[in-house]
């Protein structure tokens, strides 16, 4: 059993070397409640717009960096939450007019937006 998660570790590693970035939109009930599938199409738009491809699922796509989901985080209370990935920023209470701040200057530029910082 160790060498089949091994294995799944370490294809999971390899399919996501393939991406500059990763940004993880909470899908669960309180942050979709809030807006997050309107910001996930946002995403789409405004990185397609800014020349970015974006792979939307973990599926073998080509693309500078995947878009992807998760389950509740469990902070209900500041969602919707979006987490950009290597960087490790975590982003809370983010709107649908945040998003094309956040592919300009996180994942173009590779800085944070402060203002929505946890």
């Amino acid at each position: 059993m160790c060498s089949n998660r091994n294995e799944r570790s370490e294809a999971f590693r390899a399919t996501m070397d393939q991406y500059a970035s990763r940004v993880v939109l909470c899908a669960g009930t309180g942050c979709v409640a809030n807006g997050a599938l309107e910001i996930h199409e946002r995403f789409r738009t405004a990185m397609a717009e800014r020349g970015l491809k974006a792979a939307v699922t973990l599926h073998k796509e080509e693309g500078d960096a995947i878009l992807s989901e998760s389950g509740c985080q469990g902070f209900c209370q500041i969602g919707p939450l979006v987490t950009v990935l290597p960087e490790g920023l975590f982003y809370t209470k983010v709107k649908p007019a945040d998003v094309m701040e956040i592919v300009e200057t996180t994942l173009r530029k590779g800085e944070a937006v402060e203002r929505l910082l946890y």
